[in-house]
């Protein structure tokens, strides 16, 4: 888990707003993606 120090989530707070770009967008886009997932798979059906 330590061989990547720039994926934590604490990363976007800290970046100013100016510098999200097409990369952070993705990168939030996936990590809502993956949360729904995980929301559904939990859900019982």
């Amino acid at each position: 888990m330590g061989m990547i120090p720039k994926k934590p989530k604490m990363t976007l707070a800290v970046m100013p707003p100016m510098k999200a770009g097409p990369v952070d967008f993705v990168f939030i886009s996936l990590m809502v993606m993956a949360v729904v997932i995980a929301i559904v798979c939990v859900l019982p059906w």
